[in-house]
């Protein structure tokens, strides 16, 4: 958390964003040529996502991740604001994670050493 409000104390943004950034290294090892759907249900964060900008330094480094990842495996994104009760991701990010596993869904380690790499790199 302290990596993600070092440049700002909005963190809600930061971590729609880091969301995406470890979908996207996860599941970027296992296909390409496939198409992405970011859910996001902040205001903020589509809009850095669809600009690949942000004037937030962390946020910067997180969408870097996107774009090379996008450039190198011939994937479109798609980027859609939704509301809570609609956003598949909403429930695990509250660590409800039940009806997912239900339906067949896994649960993948967070690799906390790339986040650290990531976020320790220069712009």
């Amino acid at each position: 958390m302290s990596l993600l409000q070092k440049d700002t104390k909005k963190v809600i943004a930061g971590l729609e964003l880091l969301a995406g950034f470890l979908a996207l290294y996860l599941l970027g090892k296992m296909h390409s040529l496939c198409g992405t759907f970011f859910f996001v249900d902040n205001d903020a964060a589509p809009s850095r996502v669809i600009s690949m900008n942000s004037s937030v330094l962390s946020h910067r480094k997180m969408l870097k991740s996107p774009r090379k990842f996008a450039a190198t495996n011939f994937t479109f994104t798609w980027i859609a604001r939704v509301p809570s009760c609609s956003n598949p991701a909403d429930e695990p990010s509250r660590m409800k994670t039940e009806n997912l596993t239900q339906r067949g869904f896994s649960s993948l380690d967070i690799p906390w050493n790339v986040v650290e790499d990531l976020m320790s790199e220069h712009v």
